[in-house]
C-alpha cells in the first residue's frame, strides 16, 4: 500500500526534483499533494494498472503537472497484465 511521505520529509524546505513511483497496483491515492509538498518538477509513475494510474494522474494534473510521456510495455505476453510509465512535469504546457 503507498503511504504519503511524511511531513518531516518536507517541512526542513527540501526540494526533490523529481519523484520516482512504483506503487502497488491500488495505485498511490495522495500522490499530487505529496509531490507538490516535495517542490518535484518531475514525476514519472511506473503503474501495472492503468485504472488507478488514470485516477493518479488526474491527482497530479490537478496539482500543476502535465503529462508530457506515456509508454505501454507488453511483459507478460498472453496476459492481460501490462505496464504503464507515465511521465509528468510541472507548469509545461
Amino acid at each position: 500500500m503507498f503511504r504519503s511521505i511524511p511531513c518531516n520529509q518536507t517541512s526542513e524546505s527540501r526540494r526533490f526534483g523529481r519523484v520516482l513511483l512504483d506503487p502497488p497496483r491500488t495505485g498511490a491515492p495522495g500522490i499530487g499533494q505529496s509531490a507538490s509538498r516535495l517542490l518535484a518538477e518531475k514525476v514519472v509513475y511506473v503503474a501495472c494498472d492503468p485504472g488507478a494510474l488514470a485516477r493518479d494522474a488526474a491527482e497530479l494534473v490537478s496539482q500543476g503537472f502535465v503529462p508530457t510521456t506515456v509508454r505501454l510495455f507488453d511483459l507478460f505476453p498472453q496476459t492481460r497484465h501490462i505496464e504503464v510509465v507515465m511521465a509528468f512535469a510541472r507548469g509545461v504546457a
